[in-house]
């Protein structure tokens, strides 16, 4: 019989656990490369629109394939809680979206916030079941706007 080690296994160090999440940047981010860069930095796997689906397909159409394949959403996209059709995907498939609030924000500030912002999403995503849309502030700040607690 093995003697048991008296230091606790640590697992993985990165407390993100990134092998469980992946990111979806929407066709609004999935060439934005200081995103891409901050998601490969932090460890975090992430897919692209363009992989998936032609430009200027409907969110009605991508948003079930997001959701059933257990994606997090990574969008600009502000109406996509007040589009019926998309707030009906978002609930039906049970996405789980993270919106950026700002409209102001250039390339490289999203990726800084998204730095900031990473343990809070990923918090949510552990104590709020699927579907939820949440927004990302300026200050980097995660608030769950869908649905209302």
């Amino acid at each position: 019989m093995r003697a048991r080690s008296r230091r606790p296994f640590a697992g993985n160090p990165n407390p993100l656990q990134p092998e469980e999440y992946i990111f979806f940047l929407d066709e609004n981010l999935h060439n934005c490369q200081p995103i891409l860069d901050a998601l490969t930095s932090a460890g975090l796997r992430y897919e692209r629109h363009g992989k998936h689906f032609k430009a200027g397909t409907e969110d009605s159409e991508w948003l079930p394939v997001v959701g059933m394949r257990g994606w997090l959403l990574l969008t600009v996209d502000k109406n996509i809680r007040f589009n019926e059709l998309e707030r009906r995907a978002v609930e039906q498939f049970g996405v789980r979206a993270f919106v950026f609030t700002s409209g102001n924000l250039g390339a490289t500030q999203m990726a800084a916030v998204l730095v900031k912002a990473f343990a809070e999403m990923i918090r949510l995503c552990k104590r709020q079941p699927a579907p939820f849309i949440a927004s990302i502030t300026k200050a980097g700040g995660v608030h769950l706007r869908y649905p209302r607690q």
